[in-house]
């Protein structure tokens, strides 16, 4: 699923919660925008983050034809961490 997928029916879910709120007198008319706003972009945000973390791109840029994965360690700069590239064949 696409971000504009799962984006259009949770929008409408949440306007329609929180215009019922409204209506019931726990929130004001105003606060419906305000808050649908907030939540739209708290959303949007954790989505962007977790689209493009490292993990993320490293396995996008993989299934690209040409490419391979090339893992490195070199415990004395390092550490125990792992590096992982990613280069075209």
């Amino acid at each position: 699923m696409t971000f504009d997928q799962i984006r259009g029916p949770l929008e409408r879910v949440l306007y329609i919660g929180l215009t019922w709120a409204a209506a019931k007198g726990y929130i004001t008319s105003t606060d419906v925008a305000t808050i649908l706003t907030a939540l739209l972009a708290v959303g949007a945000a954790g989505y962007g983050w977790w689209q493009n973390r490292p993990k993320a791109i490293i396995q996008s840029a993989e299934a690209l034809p040409g490419t391979q994965r090339i893992i490195t360690s070199d415990k004395e700069l390092s550490g125990d961490a792992t590096l992982t590239k990613t280069v075209d064949k």
